[in-house]
């Protein structure tokens, strides 16, 4: 059985992660061999440098040699799983592979998703797992991808989702030749904030948001996908940082980088939200920075330049949006994704929204743009 670690461990990990992946990647096995790491420390920094190469693939070879290969989830393309016939893989990535598939009982199209052995291998794991995507598979809601079932393939937990067709927000951001208007970006925040405050009413809190998990369907509405999935990692709750890889760790929150100070609630989405509004908005991160240690380095500092000064025609307000949602303190940003929802649409309706104040340590207030 694969032992479950508590807080300081997957903290550790994360710090050696987070000061390796920015080197060279052929220095990884060498940098990682000096330092004086634990067995299980090495291996989980091992794996998921690995995870990390295999992403960079398309830049060379998709392997280091010396790093601790992550268990595929399965190792040829499967003809059918269940009543599902697999037509194409159609993403991968740390969490697993998703296929395209034929509910053949239906006659539909759904997303398969087979979630990597390592994620859930442990009792407690498939059990936080099975009890998460049961919470999931129960809202329904016009903006959240729907889970229709689960299932286990191989020793691998599978999940059955609706397929959706379309792009992610994540192209839509980096396409420049989108002809996304931003009235119609700002209409795909206030849909997620409003799939958000469902889940979050349900006792589902998402935990993974980012652009590559909102996807915009043919019609051009915005749909959150992977509820339930973010937290496949101990029994405690904790986020692993094995489902934390490079593209969630710059969009999570300070408390989720760091559980010592708070444990993350559904704030913790809504300050996600906020990344993610503002860099549909602007093309850029927020709390951009030369490598990923320097990222985290100003999500936790808390300062970033307002989005007015990238889009100096925004609409009036956007930067008191961004303020209350991307706020250090949890106590100082939304209370609610409805509470976001509503600023959005003001933002929409040229309508004047709250001033934000934030509290720095001292109790002083501050413009947190500033």
């Amino acid at each position: 059985m694969r032992a479950v670690h508590g807080p300081e461990f997957e903290r550790r990990v994360r710090e050696v992660f987070v000061d390796l992946v920015d080197e060279e990647p052929s220095s990884w096995p060498s940098r990682l061999e000096r330092l004086e790491l634990d067995d299980a420390t090495r291996d989980r920094v091992s794996t998921l440098l690995a995870w990390e190469a295999r992403l960079r693939g398309s830049s060379g070879d998709s392997t280091i040699s010396g790093l601790q290969t992550p268990e595929p989830v399965s190792e040829r393309l499967p003809d059918r799983v269940e009543e599902f016939e697999i037509v194409r893989e159609i993403g991968c990535g740390g969490m697993g592979v998703v296929y395209l598939a034929r509910d053949t009982m239906l006659d539909r199209h759904v997303a398969l998703k087979i979630v990597a052995r390592h994620l859930a291998s442990s009792g407690s794991g498939a059990t936080r797992f099975h009890r998460e995507a049961r919470a999931a598979a129960r809202l329904r809601h016009d903006h959240i991808v729907q889970v229709h079932r689960l299932g286990e393939v191989e020793g691998a937990p599978f999940i059955v989702m609706e397929y959706v067709e379309g792009a992610t927000l994540a192209g839509a951001i980096r396409d420049e030749h989108a002809t996304y208007d931003r009235p119609v970006r700002l209409r795909w925040i206030a849909q997620i904030a409003s799939a958000l405050d469902h889940a979050h009413a349900s006792g589902v809190v998402h935990r993974d948001i980012k652009p590559s998990n909102i996807l915009i369907t043919n019609a051009g509405a915005a749909k959150l996908s992977d509820f339930g999935l973010a937290e496949l990692v101990d029994g405690a709750g904790h986020v692993s940082m094995s489902t934390t890889l490079m593209g969630s760790l710059r969009y999570m929150s300070p408390e989720q980088l760091d559980e010592a100070e708070q444990t993350p609630d559904h704030r913790a989405d809504i300050f996600s939200l906020g990344i993610v509004m503002y860099e549909a908005l602007t093309g850029r991160h927020p709390f951009e920075a030369t490598s990923t240690a320097g990222v985290l380095r100003n999500i936790v500092d808390g300062r970033f330049e307002p989005p007015s000064a990238f889009l100096p025609d925004g609409p009036d307000g956007l930067d008191d949006v961004c303020a209350r949602a991307l706020a250090l303190n949890p106590d100082d940003r939304y209370r609610s994704a409805e509470e976001f929802r509503l600023d959005v649409e003001r933002l929409l309706a040229g309508e004047a929204v709250e001033r934000a104040r934030v509290r720095r340590e001292d109790g002083a207030t501050r413009r947190a743009v500033l």
